[in-house]
Parts: structure tokens; C-alpha cells; sequence
């Protein structure tokens, strides 16, 4: 805006300072564009504009391509048509977001209607509508500045916003961890009185219960098989006898 580039950063170079201006314009508007589809979280409510959005983007880069290749004036009509298009899409984006209850949104709109006031005192200005003063003079900056405070405060809101949203899912996450955990307790809890069950079943039946091993080696057996032989408990019968087979030899 105020040449200061062009005074101290590349004033011996003569080929930036007859290209850069329309180069650095498409790429910044193309990063803005970037930075208000990512701010306004665009995606979540309209994916058609969303699309264009990225498709502008496109158009951008691809101008300040092809600017070195063409007509610098038809590079600037492409930039300036395009960014007219963008701006309208972004403030009918943030307009759609605000009926969404959007904070960012009307941030991101409040920050627009002052870059665009400025602007035009600006040009009213400088077209002799309005009078010099302070106001018309230092429209643009102003606009600019009051934006830059907009967004700022807009882009802190969702930093916040994306940490409390990580918070709860890290905290969904642990819950459901806890869940799990908890489901898995309660099935070894019950595991255990079944068996817990089943031994009591096993323990007090007056039938004799053992199992053998395929060798034919006793591997238990309950009270009621032990009485049944002749010996006083499950443990002295398991010591006693080795092999199944002697159990009945000497039973009989």
C-alpha cells in the first residue's frame, strides 16, 4: 500500500518490482482465502461453496503463474474479478454462519464490514466525493487494523474451541475406557460364581464325579467319589492312587 517494499527490500531489482506486485497479490489473496476457509470451518455447513472456495484458490495461484506468460493487465482484471468473487462468497459464508450461531462468523463478518468501510472512504476520497481528513486518509489502515483485531480475537476463539473439543474427546475416549474396563470386571465377577457355582454343584453331589487324563491318570475327583472308595477325602484318594485302573482292581 505505501511502497515500502519496493523502497527498502527490492528496489535494485527491476524484475520484482514490475512482477511482484501482481504475484505477491494473487498468492496473498489465495492464503486468505486458505485462512477463511479454515477460520469460518466452512466445510462443516456448506461443502458446494467450500468447493469453489478451493477452486478460486486454484485460480489464483494459477494467475500469478501465468501472469509471466501474458498481459499483466488481463493478470490483473483475472485478480481483481476473482477476488470481487471470493469476497462476496465469504461474506455470504459468514452471513450463513451467523444464522449457524457462529461466533467466528460474526467476528469474521464485523472484521469485513470494517476492511470494507475503510476501503471505500478511501476511494470516495481519493475520487474527490469526500473531503481529506483523517478518517478518509487512513481509511484503509484502519479497516485493515480493526480487521486484523476481529480476527485475531475470532482465531483465539477457536484455538479454545479446538482445544475443548479435544478435551472432550480424549475424555469420551477415557470414559469409554473405563467402560470397557468395568464390562470386563463385571464379567470376570461372574465368571467366578459360576465357577464358584458349579464347584459347590461338583463338591456336594452325592455321585461320584472324577476325570482321568487320556494316559488313564486321575486327575480329580469329588468327596462323594472318595467316600464311595473308601477314603476320607478327595486329596488322599488323588495321592493314593496314580492310575485309574488301580482304583477298580483294588475296589473289586
Amino acid at each position: 500500500v505505501d511502497g515500502i517494499g519496493y523502497q527498502y527490500l527490492w528496489s535494485g531489482n527491476r524484475w520484482f518490482s514490475l512482477n511482484g506486485a501482481i504475484i505477491s497479490w494473487n498468492l496473498v489473496l489465495a492464503a486468505y482465502i486458505s485462512f477463511s476457509r479454515s477460520f469460518l470451518n466452512i466445510k462443516s455447513y456448506t461443502t458446494i461453496l467450500d468447493n469453489l472456495l478451493k477452486l478460486i484458490v486454484g485460480m489464483l495461484v494459477l494467475n500469478a503463474i501465468l501472469s509471466q506468460f501474458w498481459d499483466m493487465i488481463w493478470s490483473l482484471k483475472i485478480a481483481f474479478l476473482v477476488q470481487t468473487v471470493g469476497t462476496l462468497l465469504l461474506i455470504l459464508i459468514s452471513v450463513l454462519g451467523i444464522r449457524n450461531n457462529s461466533r467466528p462468523a460474526k467476528l469474521y463478518f464485523g472484521a469485513m464490514v470494517f476492511l470494507l468501510t475503510g476501503t471505500i472512504l478511501t476511494l470516495l476520497k481519493n475520487s474527490g466525493v469526500l473531503p481529506q481528513n483523517l478518517i478518509t486518509v487512513w481509511g484503509v489502515h484502519f479497516g485493515t487494523t480493526a480487521e486484523v483485531i476481529l480476527l485475531s480475537i475470532g482465531l483465539a476463539d477457536r484455538i479454545n474451541e479446538m482445544r475443548k473439543e479435544k478435551y472432550i474427546a480424549q475424555k469420551e475416549a477415557i470414559d469409554a475406557h473405563q467402560e470397557v474396563l468395568v464390562s470386563k470386571q463385571l464379567s470376570i465377577d461372574t465368571l467366578k460364581k459360576t465357577e464358584k457355582r458349579i464347584q459347590q454343584i461338583f463338591d456336594n453331589a452325592v455321585e461320584g464325579i472324577f476325570q482321568f487324563s487320556e494316559d488313564h491318570q486321575l486327575v480329580f475327583s469329588n468327596p462323594a467319589m472318595a467316600v464311595l472308595f473308601g477314603y476320607e477325602s478327595e486329596s488322599e484318594m488323588l495321592s493314593s492312587v496314580k492310575h485309574i485302573e488301580t482304583l477298580f482292581k483294588n475296589h473289586n
